[in-house]
C-alpha cells in the first residue's frame, strides 16, 4: 500500500553517499535481516505442518500427537475472543485548556465519547477489519513463528482532478463593457478563483497482516518494544502495472523479478511463476538516527527498493505526519507504521520461539519411543 501516484512522482530525497543512510548501508541491513529470517523459516514451516497434521514421526511405527493444533486452538481464543474495546482519555494539554476556559464542562467528555465511537467504526468489519487481522497475527505468534507483523495506515484512491473554489476573488476575465460605456463608471464583476484538487473516489484505513516470512527487523535489535527499533520493513511482490498505477517510477526495460520459494510459511502445493511481478522492499525508519541534519526524534521516512534498480525508487518523508515551521510535531503517527508483536521476550533476541516451537521437540521425542 502506497501514497497516490501524483505524490510518488516527486524526486526521492537524497541518501548519504557512504556510511549510515547510504544505499549500500540499507541494502546490507536488509539483506542481513533477511538472512536471519531465512534461518528461522524451516522451523516455522515445520510448526505449520504440525498444525496441519502433515508431520510424520521420525521412527517408523511411531505415533505423533498433534500438539500444535491443540495448543494453538486452546490459546488463541483466550487471547482474543472479541473486538477489543477502545479506551481514550484527554491529554494533559487538552485538560488544562478546558480548566482554563470551562464554559462547556461536558464538552470534553462528549468529544472523547464521539471520537471513541468513530474509531470503533473505523476498525470494525466495514473498514480496517481489525478483528480478522488480529486473528491472523495471533496464529502467527502462537503456532509457527512467535512473532507477528501488521502494517497500519490510511490510503486514498484518486482519479484525475476536480475544480474547487479557493476562497479568493478576482475580476471576471470574461467581462466586457457594453459599447459606449465610460470605463470606470461601472465596477468590473468579481468571480471566485478556481483551483484543482485530487478527485478522491475512495479512501480507507487499513491494518494488514505481513507474513513473518516477509517481515524485516534489524538484526541487532535486542528489545521487546519494536517501536524503539531504528527501522522496520518487509518484502513484497507487486505487478508492474500495479506499481506504475501507484506512481512508482518503473523503467520500461526493467525485467520481472525471479521467483523465490522462501517467502511463505505454508508453501503452495503447486509451484508456478510470479509472471509480471516485481519484488520490492519497503522500509520505514526514524530519520534522525541515520541523518544528523534531522533533529526531531519522531520524524519518519519511507524507502522503497525494487529488484534490478540500484537506488531506491522512493525516499520521502512519511505522509501521515505533520510538523510546524519550527520543526515541532503537530499531528499524525508518532511510531513506525509497521507494528510487531510477540507473546514473550527472550533476552537479546527479537524473535523468541513460539509455543509450538517449544512444545514440538519433546512431542517429537515421545513419538520416536
Amino acid at each position: 500500500t502506497s501514497p497516490s501516484a501524483i505524490a510518488s512522482l516527486t524526486k526521492p530525497l537524497p541518501l548519504a553517499i557512504t556510511g549510515p543512510g547510504s544505499s549500500s548501508y540499507w541494502k546490507n541491513q536488509l539483506d542481513w535481516a533477511a538472512e536471519l529470517r531465512k534461518d528461522k523459516l524451516p522451523e516455522w514451516q515445520k510448526n505449520a505442518k504440525g498444525y496441519l497434521d502433515k508431520l510424520q514421526p521420525e521412527m517408523r511405527g511411531g505415533i505423533r500427537v498433534n500438539i500444535e493444533f491443540e495448543k494453538t486452538e486452546q490459546k488463541k481464543y483466550q487471547l482474543l475472543y472479541r473486538l477489543p474495546a477502545i479506551k481514550l482519555r484527554p491529554t494533559p494539554r487538552t485538560t488544562r485548556e478546558y480548566l482554563i476556559n470551562p464554559q462547556q464542562p461536558d464538552g470534553l467528555k462528549k468529544a472523547v465519547s464521539v471520537f471513541r465511537e468513530y474509531l470503533t467504526y473505523l476498525i470494525g468489519p466495514k473498514h480496517a477489519k481489525l478483528k480478522a487481522t488480529l486473528d491472523e497475527v495471533i496464529f502467527d505468534m502462537i503456532c509457527p513463528a512467535g512473532i507477528g507483523f501488521v502494517k497500519v495506515g490510511y490510503q486514498r484512491f484518486t482519479d484525475g482532478t476536480i475544480p474547487i473554489d479557493t476562497g479568493e476573488m478576482q475580476p471576471d476575465p470574461t467581462y466586457q463593457a457594453a459599447p459606449g460605456t465610460i470605463l470606470g463608471l461601472r465596477p468590473v464583476p468579481m468571480v471566485p478563483v478556481m483551483g484543482e484538487a485530487p478527485n478522491i473516489i475512495a479512501d480507507k484505513y487499513y491494518a494488514s497482516r505481513i507474513s513473518p516470512a516477509r517481515g524485516l527487523v534489524p538484526a541487532e535489535f535486542m528489545g521487546s518494544d519494536f517501536n524503539q527499533a531504528d527501522w522496520l520493513g518487509y518484502d513484497g511482490w507487486i505487478l508492474r502495472d500495479g506499481a506504475i498505477g501507484l506512481g512508482w517510477p518503473i523503467p520500461e526495460d526493467l525485467k520481472e523479478s525471479a521467483s523465490v520459494s522462501d517467502d511463505r510459511i505454508v508453501e503452495l502445493d503447486k509451484k508456478g511463476q510470479k509472471s509480471g511481478q516485481l519484488h520490492f522492499r519497503e522500509v520505514f525508519y526514524y530519520a534522525s538516527r541515520v541523518n544528523t541534519t534531522v533533529k526531531h526524534p519522531d520524524k519518519i521516512r519511507r524507502l522503497v527498493f525494487v529488484d534490478g534498480i540500484t537506488e531506491p525508487i522512493i525516499h520521502e518523508d512519511y505522509k501521515d505526519q505533520e510538523f510546524d515551521d519550527r520543526g515541532r510535531f503537530v499531528k499524525g503517527l508518532r511510531t513506525l507504521p509497521i507494528k510487531v508483536g510477540t507473546l514473550r521476550y527472550v533476552s537479546d533476541t527479537a524473535m523468541p520461539p513460539s509455543d509450538c516451537s517449544v512444545m514440538r521437540r519433546p512431542i517429537d521425542e515421545l513419538a520416536a519411543l
